[in-house]
């Protein structure tokens, strides 16, 4: 995707920043570590700009680069329409600081992977004329693409793409397609053998409603009734949104206890690399509402 701006540049080398507000991981954030440990010896210098956090110990234990920064009132998860005009006026405030770390490590090109990030990017390519790239990984709402313009944007599938591309050819904004992409090197020699008999699911992702584990909580207790020998594993963390109110894990929890699958039913925090978990399941369980074909898929 670099090579798509490659032409409106100069012939200075590539500095890039990554733009990522959160401090957790998930499937974007396991998508930014591997495409820029991968760029690592191509000639491209890449640096991380995000909070610290345990995405940014994972980015230092790969050897990349990291530029630590405290993002001013990033979640916006709560609804309240009379909270918008101060996060837009946060975004600004950090576009204005992050202004200063591009230009004292000689950015040239932003490249940004969520909604706060892609607003940080915008104004520093209104005010500071700074080449920005917005990776969609998960939808966003068209008036983000009617209110602000990168210079391209790239999405992980034609259908997202064509959801908008109305709005972007309008405004005359590149677009791309590049499918998310893994090594699979890293995942041949996975042991999946069953253990005593039992069939080991795993549910791999961040632990929020709408990814669909309430759900799967009532699907297990189905499964459990039949009498098949199964356990669920829950591989992910809760991220502190303001509506979930850090409620959301112990919900699932009362309601698993309710149900009486204690016994089926394992939270196992974060792991990272991902080889560790498919090596220790049979199965793998989606039961998302908002995505098709993540990264814990491919």
């Amino acid at each position: 995707m670099l090579s798509l701006v490659l032409k409106d540049m100069s012939e200075n080398k590539i500095k890039v920043l990554y733009i990522n507000e959160s401090p957790k991981v998930g499937g974007a954030e396991v998508w930014l570590l591997n495409f820029v440990e991968g760029l690592q010896g191509s000639g491209i210098e890449s640096a991380i700009l995000c909070p610290d956090g345990e995405f940014a110990e994972l980015a230092k234990a790969k050897g990349l680069k990291v530029l630590l920064y405290s993002f001013r009132f990033w979640d916006l998860s709560s609804k309240k329409l009379w909270l918008y005009p101060i996060f837009i006026m946060s975004r600004f405030i950090d576009s204005l600081l992050i202004f200063g770390i591009v230009k004292r490590n000689n950015i040239n090109l932003i490249h940004t992977l969520n909604v706060n990030a892609h607003i940080i990017g915008f104004f520093l390519k209104i005010f500071f004329s700074s080449k920005v790239i917005w990776h969609i990984h998960q939808k966003i709402k068209s008036i983000m693409y009617k209110l602000f313009s990168p210079s391209i944007v790239v999405f992980v599938s034609r259908f997202s793409m064509q959801e908008v591309n109305r709005i972007l050819l309008r405004k005359k904004i590149s677009t791309k397609v590049i499918h998310n992409g893994i090594d699979i090197s890293k995942f041949e020699h996975i042991n999946n053998a069953y253990n005593n008999g039992i069939f080991r699911l795993a549910y791999i992702g961040r632990l929020l409603p709408q990814k669909g584990l309430s759900d799967l909580v009532e699907a297990s207790a189905l499964l459990v009734n039949r009498k098949l020998q199964i356990v669920i594993k829950l591989f992910g963390q809760e991220f502190d949104y303001d509506y979930l109110k850090g409620e959301f894990k112990d919900q699932l929890k009362y309601r698993i206890e309710k149900l009486g699958i204690s016994d089926y039913i394992e939270f196992c925090g974060f792991i990272f690399p991902q080889q560790q978990i498919y090596s220790c399941v049979d199965g793998l369980v989606l039961p998302s509402y908002m995505e098709a074909c993540p990264m814990v898929i491919l």
